[in-house]
């Protein structure tokens, strides 16, 4: 019995992936016709929609990336959160995410340096 006990919990550490992943990723899209950046979560991610991403870009306000349809309890976002695309900048800056990994109850936050391609 506790052999397999031992697998089974050897088996669920391996399904669950890297826990060094980012959680969530900045992608240009197009939204109605124009550019947006929006924020994919990772496998397993759920994005809070309590504490929505912002894009942090030096010298300017941070940027809430708010927009998009949220689950019934108003918790998560039920699709990628997106707004329209900073056309003037490009380089360097940051995307600040909270976010629950699906098994976990509690929501941690980080911020993540990324690059903006024009």
């Amino acid at each position: 019995m506790r052999l397999v006990l031992l697998l089974l919990v050897g088996l669920s550490a391996c399904t669950r992936g890297p826990r060094s992943e980012a959680p969530a990723m900045l992608m240009t899209v197009q939204r109605n016709g124009a550019a947006a950046f929006a924020v994919f979560p990772a496998r397993g991610v759920q994005l809070n929609a309590q504490q929505p991403p912002r894009l942090e870009i030096e010298g300017t306000e941070p940027l809430r990336i708010d927009r998009g349809t949220v689950t019934r309890d108003s918790a998560y976002f039920a699709e990628p959160p997106w707004i329209p695309r900073v056309t003037a900048f490009r380089g360097e800056a940051h995307l600040r995410v909270s976010y629950c990994r699906t098994p976990e109850a509690v929501c941690q936050s980080e911020r993540l340096a990324i690059h903006v391609e024009p």
